[in-house]
């Protein structure tokens, strides 16, 4: 009996290392860290910043992407987002929209100030996969995005293993004086993205793909899919 006690600890244990071993060379994979003193935080007038982030969580090692949702209706790159990882999106002031996992962020940023937002664990996979079934998925359109990206097979691993299904949520940080923002965010690491050979590609056809409806016409976004970054969610204080 003892001795396999001995061997469930030892087994537990190295699951435990595995999942820490794991949540490195995710980070590592996309994401290089970055010294805090070598990042421009200054914002000018003729910007408006949001600085990205997930919270440090050993369970959560799933890497999710941020996307913007150009005005021609295409998706631009912005960000990988790995637990325990910040970046900094420069952008102009003014309205954008964002997409990560199944939902949108509609922000309205002002000039020269810095907003925050993170990415959070929402829904189940399955539930994101019965509702997409809303979004409006044509037979065409998936055919078209099986070719381009080379096939079935790197379709269904993209489709499988990327952000596109999986279920995060960006929530807007309205309060950043709150203790729980500071602890979340204190307990994070500044990083940009890598610029290497990832197949980003791969994953913008196949996430354009599966919000072809809204990405068309944004009125087509249902309201329980879309968050509000509000003007005032924006601060003048340095960036932390």
């Amino acid at each position: 009996m003892k001795k396999h006690i001995f061997i469930y600890l030892v087994l537990i244990l190295i699951v435990i290392a595995s999942i820490g071993m794991t949540g490195c060379s995710t980070r590592n994979m996309f994401m290089n860290p970055v010294d805090p003193t070598a990042i421009n935080t200054n914002i000018s007038e003729e910007e408006a910043a949001i600085v990205f982030f997930k919270p440090a969580a050993r369970s959560d090692n799933i890497v999710s992407f941020v996307w913007k949702v150009e005005e021609s209706g295409n998706l631009k790159f912005v960000t990988s987002a790995i637990p325990g990882v910040k970046t900094l999106h420069k952008t102009t002031p003014g309205r954008h929209l964002y997409l990560a996992g199944g939902y949108f962020m509609e922000a309205e940023l002002e000039a020269g100030k810095t907003y925050y937002a993170y990415v959070v664990r929402k829904k189940t996979a399955m539930s994101l996969l019965v509702d997409a079934a809303r979004f409006g998925v044509h037979t065409g359109s998936l055919v078209a995005t099986i070719v381009s990206v080379g096939g079935v097979s790197p379709f269904l691993s993209t489709m499988m293993h990327s952000a596109n299904l999986d279920p995060y949520i960006l929530v807007p940080v309205s309060d950043i004086s709150s203790e729980e923002f500071k602890k979340t965010f204190a307990n994070t690491a500044w990083h940009e993205n890598k610029t290497f050979s990832h197949n980003f590609e791969a994953e913008r056809k196949s996430v354009e793909w599966r919000f072809s409806k809204q990405l068309k016409d944004i009125s087509a976004i249902p309201p329980e899919r879309k968050i509000l970054m509000l003007p005032e969610y924006g601060t003048d204080i340095p960036i932390l």
